[in-house]
């Protein structure tokens, strides 16, 4: 039994962090395009 949970925690952590790492990078590009818009407008 705890060899199948480590099996699935295996399986889907990796899953997770990408998931996550791609958020993040998402993110920070749209922070990256949208901030010097906003400044550029309020200026």
């Amino acid at each position: 039994m705890a060899l199948l949970v480590v099996a699935v925690l295996r399986a889907i952590v990796p899953l997770l962090v990408v998931t996550a790492l791609s958020a993040v990078v998402v993110l920070g590009v749209a922070v990256l395009v949208l901030v010097p818009r906003r400044t550029v407008a309020g200026a």
